[in-house]
């Protein structure tokens, strides 16, 4: 499947989300070692893109990388 998009999110962990023109993920890299250890734990191929940082965001709060108070993503 070709690659449309990149998209890159530095918010500790940091994570590239590669999508192709349904704006699905279809491959996800972690580019420092909280983002390669999130992606152990969870899975976003094949979600969408709003789906995958619904759950991006959901899983970094639960971690504590952020909190909800300061969640200005």
């Amino acid at each position: 499947m070709k690659i449309l998009t990149i998209l890159t999110l530095d918010i500790n962990p940091s994570l590239k989300l590669s999508l192709n023109y349904k704006n699905e993920v279809v491959k996800a890299e972690g580019l420092n070692e909280d983002g390669k250890k999130l992606l152990k734990e969870e899975n976003f191929k094949g979600d969408d893109l709003e789906d995958a940082i619904e759950e991006i965001v959901e899983s970094v709060v639960e971690k504590g990388y952020i909190t909800e108070e300061d969640n200005h993503i």
